[in-house]
């Protein structure tokens, strides 16, 4: 394993790791919108 072949592995893990969390914190911002949209229409 070259120091090349170390620093693309490297990328990828973080450019996963980085993938993965944005979309959660997309998933959780999306779900926190729907349960506020859904109280406002219950409470009108």
């Amino acid at each position: 394993m070259t120091l090349h072949g170390i620093i693309l592995w490297f990328c990828f893990i973080w450019l996963n790791f980085f993938i993965l969390s944005f979309l959660t914190v997309f998933d959780y911002f999306y779900n926190l919108r729907s349960s506020l949209l859904i109280l406002s229409t219950q409470n009108s």
